[in-house]
């Protein structure tokens, strides 16, 4: 079903439904969403009544038109660039796709079915809050038309007049996307210049239908479906609602050497890479968002950090993922065990920290997994902080317990209740190690928070930018009404990799002496050149914090 997500009374509402017109038990029934972001929520009584009606039809269509067919799988790892992670700094991704193909007596394509692991988000210009956003197909849609005229187009001068032809369906199943985003910042495919979200679509288009030049189709198959619920602990303030346990439905269908497991909410790569490796099955996928919306199933170690948008989007408790891979396995692998509790002393971290600051309201020092300032809310998006603590009389800071890895820290001041915070520094890297204590040290100059909403009415601007053979010259200057600590603050300049966002280091660092800058024996490249207001004195560029002045794109030959 092509739409965001549904809830259990809904898809078990939808399932009596189909049972009712068609006969099929609502037991052998699988509801997924395609986790589109771009259609109306089916809390609109009108969407909820059209859902129902169009899957009703679906399904007796199908009753009504089955055939003698053969059917094949393949599993591949597409071009590594299709997905980012997009919730952690160095992140674990995947692009590997699930194909199933399913061919006539004839030998002819009749059905293609992919689970691929990237959000459906790149089309969708707003959603939630009250702005009104597009309302339409999301990349899904795109791959699967450019699979179909691929397919039909061949399909129509080798199989007509010899064989009746007929048009190739394509379906979409969603895989372990819950943290990955598809990568649209590659702007060259195939040596020419695309907007990145085709080129995304050709590509994992072209991908899979490679794929399914590969794939030997059987008619004699062995087939299984089963089912199982899990009970998974909820979060105590939950319990009222939920019970102290959910028991979330999974669901298996097994056909010759693959499988698929139905899950109900979304799981992350890991998740979607564990499930793999402990499946047993040559070709083996989560299938995401099916049957109930229980919110982002992680990996205990992330659940018990506690830190991510996607650790903390579920009523369900730190253990979800643990229980929800094992229990898919089960279906599956027979010779499955279970995986251990993680233990957090012995395989988490924790960060100590000391903040020199002397502020004059509510100060909070907070962590997140990527380089980014915490979102407070601006709307249509929620607010998102992270994991937040406050310092105490000395200023001293623990967080624990922490997933070994790079973890990013900000500190924000409260200077008035029911306002904004005022950011006063994000994006400080700290690695955390299993079983070890890391420390970090932040000073912040005092009266920071005043220079920085001072520094909000101030613009930073490159002029007279000029390429001279290995060099780059050119002019940055302040404007706007400003005091002169803030003319006084050090001005630096970066070139960095077109594309680094935010940027860490820079290739090339400018000499700028009374506002005219140079970069100076720079090899031949494409340069983003990124010049800020160093507000905070920390030598890092961050956006809500310095004067940052538009980036700038310059080629040396």
């Amino acid at each position: 079903m092509d739409v965001i997500g549904l809830w259990k009374s809904i898809a078990d509402s939808i399932k009596k439904r189909i049972e009712d017109e068609t006969g099929v038990p609502r037991d052998f029934i699988i509801i997924a969403a395609t986790h589109n972001h771009s259609y109306p929520r089916l809390s609109d009584a009108k969407v909820n009544k059209l859902i129902h009606e169009r899957a009703v039809t679906a399904a007796k269509e199908a009753v009504n038109s089955m055939f003698e067919a053969s059917i094949g799988f393949k599993m591949r790892r597409l071009p590594n660039w299709l997905t980012i992670n997009r919730s952690k700094f160095n992140g674990k991704t995947d692009t590997t796709a699930f194909v199933a193909k399913i061919a006539d007596a004839s030998g002819a394509t009749r059905g293609v079915l992919f689970s691929f692991p990237a959000h459906p988000n790149i089309y969708t210009t707003a959603w939630g809050g009250g702005k009104l956003g597009k309302i339409g197909p999301e990349w899904p849609e795109y791959v699967r038309k450019w699979i179909e005229a691929h397919i039909d187009l061949e399909q129509m001068f080798t199989l007509y007049p010899n064989i009746e032809f007929r048009d190739v369906t394509v379906m979409f199943l969603l895989g372990a996307a819950g943290d990955l985003n598809p990568n649209t910042r590659r702007k060259m495919y195939k040596g020419r210049t695309v907007e990145g979200r085709r080129a995304f679509v050709e590509a994992l288009g072209e991908g899979i239908l490679r794929m399914l030049k590969d794939i030997k189709t059987e008619s004699h198959v062995k087939m299984t479906f089963k089912w199982a619920f899990t009970p998974i602990p909820v979060r105590e303030k939950w319990i009222p609602r939920l019970g102290k346990t959910y028991n979330a439905l999974l669901q298996a269908l097994m056909i010759n050497d693959a499988c698929m497991v139905a899950v109900p909410g979304e799981a992350t790569v890991d998740l979607g890479i564990e499930f793999r490796r402990k499946s047993g099955v040559p070709y083996s996928t989560l299938i995401t968002c099916a049957n109930d919306a229980l919110g982002y199933f992680v990996s205990e170690i992330e659940g018990l950090e506690n830190a991510t948008y996607e650790a903390q989007g579920s009523p369900l408790t730190a253990c979800r993922g643990r229980l929800l891979v094992d229990a898919a396995a089960s279906l599956v692998n027979p010779d499955h065990k279970p995986s251990k509790p993680v233990d957090p002393k012995r395989e988490m971290g924790i960060i100590e920290g000391k903040l020199d600051y002397s502020g004059r309201g509510e100060v909070t020092v907070g962590l997140r997994r990527r380089c980014a300032p915490p979102s407070y809310g601006d709307p249509p998006a929620a607010p998102f902080m992270g994991k937040r603590v406050k310092p105490d009389a000395n200023g001293r800071f623990i967080f624990e317990p922490v997933m070994p890895g790079i973890a990013f820290i900000y500190v924000d001041e409260l200077l008035s209740e029911g306002e904004r915070p005022t950011i006063l520094m994000w994006g400080e890297p700290v690695e955390v190690k299993a079983g070890e204590a890391a420390q970090v040290s932040i000073e912040l100059p005092d009266g920071i928070t005043d220079l920085i909403i001072e520094a909000r009415k101030a613009k930073l601007e490159v002029t007279n930018l000029n390429v001279e053979e290995d060099k780059i010259k050119g002019a940055v200057e302040i404007s706007g009404k400003v005091s002169e600590r803030i003319r006084s603050t050090p001005i630096i300049g970066w070139a960095c990799s077109p594309g680094e966002s935010p940027p860490m280091k820079p290739i090339s660092e400018a000499r700028i002496e009374e506002g005219q800058f140079a970069f100076n024996d720079m090899r031949p490249g494409e340069y983003s050149l990124l010049f800020w207001v160093d507000i905070n004195r920390n030598g890092r560029p961050e956006h809500g914090v310095d004067i940052i002045a538009p980036t700038r794109l310059v080629r040396i030959e």
